[in-house]
């Protein structure tokens, strides 16, 4: 009895042979094998999707994006919006560290009013 044991690595090589020595007229590929720009979209879109919505609905993913970002350091401003109450309208801001740091050594020797609300 003769087995013989191939690595994935071989296997993969072994492939990217066939398909190197395919004509590369998009005429003549399978079907199976044609990637197009949609395809790519695709993929790069769900990805996306998966790793940025924390939660089903857009309210709650919010806070917990900004919750995440108040564990980092950021300081964030989550309100809804006047006038915006029947809609569910609100406001979202968000400063990172060095932001912060650099708008307290620029802008509070001047004493200007919007450092007070950061």
């Amino acid at each position: 009895m003769l087995s013989i044991i191939f690595d994935t690595n071989d296997l993969l090589n072994i492939y990217f042979c066939k398909i190197f020595k395919l004509n590369m007229n998009s005429e003549t590929l399978p079907y199976s094998i044609k990637v197009t720009a949609q395809d790519i979209y695709n993929a790069v879109r769900r990805q996306a999707k998966g790793e940025t919505i924390l939660a089903p609905k857009l309210g709650e993913s919010v806070k917990l994006w900004m919750k995440r970002l108040e564990n980092d350091g950021w300081s964030t401003l989550n309100e809804s919006t006047p006038g915006e109450e029947g809609r569910g309208g609100y406001t979202v801001a968000f400063v990172s560290p060095w932001q912060k740091k650099v708008c307290h050594s620029l802008i509070l020797p001047h004493r200007l009013p919007l450092i007070n609300h950061i």
